[in-house]
C-alpha cells in the first residue's frame, strides 16, 4: 500500500498536474526498498470533525537485514481539509474545476536513524464557472544517516501551479522544484528543475494528452544543465 509520507506520494496518478510525481517525492523510495511509493505493512485510517481531519499511521516492512530482526518502518500523515473532504484512499492533484480544496498537512517517515518529514499546502479554487485554480506546496526534510547512506541530508521544495481553462479543456502548468543537500560535500549536488507544459482533456482523466518540458540546472558543479522534451497520451479505463 502507499506509504503515508506526503501528500504527492498519496495522490492518484490520474491527477498530476504534471506527467510524473516529482523527483523530490521519490528520493527514500530505492532505500526503503518501496515499490512504486509502495510498501508492504498494516496501516489504520480514520476522520474527525466531520471528515474534515484525517489520519493515516502505519508499520511498514521497510528494508530487511539478512536475519530481519532488524526495525520495522513506520509512517504517519495528518491531514485537515478547510472545504471540502477528502475521503477516499488517494487524493486528487487536479480536480477540473470540480470540488473546493484547500488542505494542509504533514507526515513522518522513519527506519532505524532514517528520518523524512513533510509539510504541504494543496488547493484547487473553481473559478468562472468550471476554471480550475490549482496550487501545490511541499517541504521534504531526508536524513538517511546511518541506515540509510545514500540518502544525504537535505531539505527539498516543490512548487506546482496550474490553471484550467474547462470551454477549451486545457491546463497550462509550471512547476519549480529544489533539491538542497547539507554540508559542503553534498552541496555539488544541489540541483533546480524547472517544467512547464499544458495538458488537453480529451475526456477527462480518462483520456488525456500532456506535453511538457523540464529543465535541470546544478547550482554548485561544472555540470551542464540538461533539458527534455516529453509528450504522452493517458489512458485510463475505470
Amino acid at each position: 500500500m502507499l506509504v503515508p509520507f506526503a501528500r504527492q506520494a498519496l495522490q492518484s496518478p490520474s491527477s498530476y498536474y504534471q506527467i510524473d510525481i516529482s523527483s523530490i517525492s521519490t528520493v527514500n523510495n530505492t532505500s526503503t526498498s518501496s515499490s512504486a511509493l509502495r510498501d508492504m505493512g498494516f496501516q489504520a485510517r480514520g476522520f474527525f470533525l466531520r471528515d474534515h481531519l484525517t489520519y493515516r499511521a502505519g508499520v511498514f516492512s521497510g528494508e530487511r537485514d539478512s536475519d530481519a530482526r532488524n526495525s520495522l518502518r513506520t509512517a504517519g500523515y495528518l491531514q485537515y481539509d478547510f472545504l471540502d473532504t477528502e475521503t477516499g484512499y488517494t487524493f486528487l492533484g487536479t480536480a477540473l474545476g470540480k470540488k473546493k480544496i484547500l488542505a494542509v498537512d504533514s507526515g513522518f517517515d522513519k527506519q532505524g536513524t532514517y528520518r523524512s518529514w513533510s509539510g504541504n499546502i494543496a488547493s484547487d479554487t473553481p473559478v468562472h464557472q468550471g476554471d480550475e485554480v490549482g496550487i501545490n506546496f511541499q517541504y521534504i526534510h531526508y536524513d538517511g544517516q546511518t541506515k540509510f547512506v545514500a540518502i544525504p541530508d537535505q531539505n527539498d521544495l516543490l512548487l506546482e501551479l496550474a490553471y484550467y481553462l474547462h470551454r477549451v479543456k486545457l491546463q497550462p502548468f509550471v512547476s519549480i522544484s529544489s533539491q538542497n543537500l547539507v554540508g559542503a560535500e553534498e552541496r555539488s549536488k544541489d540541483v533546480d528543475r524547472y517544467s512547464s507544459g499544458i495538458n488537453y482533456y480529451i475526456h477527462g482523466q480518462n483520456l488525456k494528452w500532456t506535453l511538457q518540458y523540464n529543465r535541470a540546472v546544478p547550482r554548485n558543479s561544472t555540470a551542464q544543465p540538461g533539458n527534455e522534451i516529453t509528450t504522452q497520451l493517458q489512458l485510463f479505463y475505470f
